[in-house]
Order: structure tokens, then C-alpha cells, then sequence
């Protein structure tokens, strides 16, 4: 979410470095404007596992008016406009392909169009690139065969080296690019470098929410937005969430094509809300998906629910918003729920106080903090926002481009 007039987070910067050259910071956030007034949209939900999800807010006529929210994979990782054929196989972070049947819908209505990143030697078949044409990759793993033990590992086990592509002379994408990359002269392309400037959504990627549990995705109503009727839109994609209408092969006759397994499944699926904002409290809710996007990812018509995609099983189709009561409303269940409120709120929260790692593990480190109040010293907080980066300290020129985490930190009262 942009700055621009509003404190969302009031970014007092508190950073712990831990060992290895790892830097984390934590912030407070108490969702105002700097003029008092606080409109915000929060969105709620219980993901499944291993999701993509956008959520986009559309006027009464139908327009597109903001993104609030996208899973970090495709708005700041470039999963939608990555070198690569787009079926490739997939697997654990998979480095290659577009997948630009991740969100057919948003792309279609957001307006905006990219440069389509291809490979450097232009071949979109082969999944092995010249070294002198690939850094080191510091997100996403080789690939792998199903048949190797690091296929169900959690990270990736060695230094990996990738391509990181070119934008093509003339064709375009829907999808943004990568915006985490430094160009590494002399053997990533000339592209790299500016790749992060033409990504609009990195402010609003998150990680993607832990499946199964309760989550909320807070937007800050900027003053552009007007108070009004709206509807609100949340394309969820999932790989490998096949069934009998949609198992699509693997490709074949390109080299190494045993490596990853087949992913395209059931298209994306679609949740709207109508959303109200007024300077009150509204609060909508729906319990059925509204269609699916094409299969292929070529239109962002919204297919009308049938039986093609599964209703049954949570976590698939449309059921990959999990079942969740409603427990302000006579236990009512509900899929996702959006409520809209506006406040005044003229005092900025406090800072966290005092981070200091008691633990780190290979894959984990903990850490405490002294929690600051709502309002500098008293109340209690909405939420935190916590991120990490390697190399270098964090600060408020790059908050932004350090890599947030999921996990989620209850606020407590003050001290």
C-alpha cells in the first residue's frame, strides 16, 4: 500500500541483525491518515494451503480502482512474466515458466501491460541456460525430479544460478516482473536493472497466508477513492488441484521434461463482495465463488460456476477459501467477508522496543520485542508488520523491497 499521504505503518525502523548477515525489522501499523481520518477494508478469510490470491476493488460501473492485496509470488517474484514456455512443469519454487493462467481475471481489468521477460538466448523449450548467462538465484531452487529426496524439502539445498531474462522487443504481459533482482553486470541482461521500476504491486505483495488458519488483509482507503458502492474481486489459483475436467499433460519433446511434474489444473476461481464505504462500519460477505477464469490464461472472461470444478473438497476448486463461522452472526459460515470502517485516529502508534534474537535454527530464528501501544504509549496496536533481508542493514529507503514474512504476531498491550 502506498505511502503517499497516509501512515498505514508508521515506519519506526528497529532492526536486530542475526547471524549470517540476515537483517529483520518489525513495525507497527494503526491503519491512519494524516489528516485523522482512518477508512479502512479489511478483508477476511481462511485460506488452504499454497495459494495464489489477489483481491482488487472495482467501481459500481465496473471499473478497475486499486489491487489491495497480492501474494508475493506473482506481484513481486514474477510469476506471471518469467522466462519460459508456460506449461512447463512445476515444483518446490520452481524458477521457469509464466503462468499466466494465475490470475486471467485481474490481469485482463487492471489496464496496465509489461514488457514479456524471455530468456536471453531465446529458447523458451529448454530448461538448462548458459552459465555465463545466469546469476545466482537467491529465491527460486533448481528443478528437480520427483524422484529426488529434495523433492519434498522445504528450501533449497545448494547455490542455485538462473537466468533471469530479457525483456522481448515487441510482445507484452499482463503480469509484472520481477522487482527483487540487482543486476548482476556482465551476465544478467541489461532488462534486469529495470525491471523493478515498471512493478507497481510490490508495495501491495504479501506472503502468501498460512493454509488453514484465519487471516486479514488490511487496505488503507487512499483519499482518491471516494465514498461509494463497490464491488470487490478475489481470484485464488492453486497448482496441482487437478480433477477429472482439468488434468492438462506435461509437455513433451523438450529437453528435460522429467524434471517437475505436471501443475496445470483447475482454473482460478472468483469471489466477489459488494463493498460500501461510507465514514461508518459496513460489513458484506459471501459463501459461493462466482465463476472461473480460462483455463489458458488468454481472457479474463469470468466463466459461470459449473459442474467442471469441484465444490467438496476443501482446499480444491471452489473451496480453496476454507468453510469459516461467522461468529458475530448467529454462526453463520462464509468464504471470505469484508468489512469497511472509518475512524479518526490522529495519533501515530508507538515504536517497538528493544528486538533481540534469543534463537536461530537453519530455517527459523526467534526473536522478542517490547510491543508499543496504539497510540504512542496506550492501546493496543492493529497488527505488526515483520521483514528481513540479507547483506544489508533495513531501512526506511528500503523498507519496502525487504522480503516481508506470513507469520503473524498477535499484538499484546503495551510494554
Amino acid at each position: 500500500m502506498s505511502l503517499g499521504p497516509f501512515f498505514p505503518f508508521t515506519r519506526h525502523i528497529l532492526v536486530a541483525l542475526i547471524t549470517g548477515g540476515v537483517w529483520f525489522t518489525v513495525v507497527a501499523s494503526a491503519h491512519g491518515q494524516t489528516d485523522g481520518t482512518c477508512r479502512t477494508i479489511d478483508v477476511e478469510m481462511t485460506p488452504a494451503e499454497k495459494l495464489q490470491m489477489v483481491i482488487w476493488l472495482e467501481d459500481s460501473a465496473g471499473n478497475y480502482v486499486d489491487t489491495l492485496f497480492i501474494t508475493q509470488l506473482t506481484g513481486r517474484y514474477g510469476l506471471g512474466n518469467r522466462p519460459g514456455r508456460m506449461d512447463f512443469n512445476s515444483g518446490l519454487l520452481w524458477p521457469y515458466g509464466r503462468r499466466i493462467s494465475t490470475f486471467p481475471v485481474w490481469a485482463h481489468r487492471h489496464g496496465l501491460t509489461f514488457p514479456e521477460v524471455v530468456f536471453q538466448n531465446d529458447d523458451s523449450n529448454n530448461l538448462s541456460h548458459p552459465l555465463g548467462q545466469s546469476s545466482v538465484e537467491n529465491l527460486y531452487c533448481r528443478p528437480i525430479q520427483p524422484t529426488e529426496p529434495l523433492w519434498d524439502a522445504v528450501s533449497c539445498a545448494t547455490t542455485v544460478y538462473t537466468d533471469k531474462g530479457k525483456f522481448h522487443s515487441s510482445r507484452e504481459s499482463l503480469y509484472p516482473p520481477r522487482s527483487d533482482l540487482t543486476r548482476m553486470a556482465g551476465t544478467d541482461h541489461e532488462s534486469v536493472a529495470q525491471m523493478a521500476a515498471l512493478n507497481p504491486f510490490d508495495s501491495v505483495s504479501q506472503a502468501t497466508p498460512v493454509g488453514g488458519e484465519a487471516y486479514v488483509a488490511h487496505y488503507s482507503i487512499p483519499l482518491t477513492i471516494a465514498n461509494g458502492n463497490y464491488m470487490l474481486f478475489a481470484e485464488v489459483a492453486k497448482e496441482f488441484d487437478q480433477n477429472a475436467d482439468y488434468d492438462f499433460p506435461a509437455p513433451v519433446g523438450i529437453p528435460w521434461s522429467s524434471y517437475g511434474a505436471k501443475y496445470r489444473g483447475q482454473p482460478s476461481v472468483i469471489y466477489q463482495v459488494p463493498v460500501t464505504i461510507l465514514d461508518g462500519e459496513s460489513t458484506a460477505k459471501t459463501l459461493d465463488y462466482v465463476g472461473y477464469g480460462d483455463p489458458d490464461g488468454l481472457d479474463g472472461n469470468i466463466r459461470s460456476p459449473d459442474s467442471s470444478i469441484t465444490t467438496t473438497v476443501p482446499g480444491s476448486g471452489a473451496a480453496r477459501l476454507l468453510l469459516t463461522v461467522d461468529s458475530s452472526n448467529a454462526g453463520e459460515m462464509y468464504r471470505l467477508r469484508v468489512n469497511t470502517r472509518a475512524a479518526r485516529d490522529e495519533i501515530a502508534p508507538g515504536a517497538p522496543g528493544a528486538l533481540t534474537v534469543t534463537t536461530t535454527e537453519s530455517n527459523s530464528v526467534t526473536f522478542n520485542f517490547l510491543a508499543p501501544g496504539e497510540d504512542n504509549d496506550t492501546g493496543r496496536v492493529s497488527e505488526y508488520e515483520i521483514r528481513y533481508q540479507a547483506g544489508k542493514p533495513i531501512t526506511i529507503d528500503n523498507f519496502d523491497s525487504a522480503i516481508p514474512l506470513s507469520t503473524r504476531v498477535v499484538p499484546a498491550d503495551p510494554g
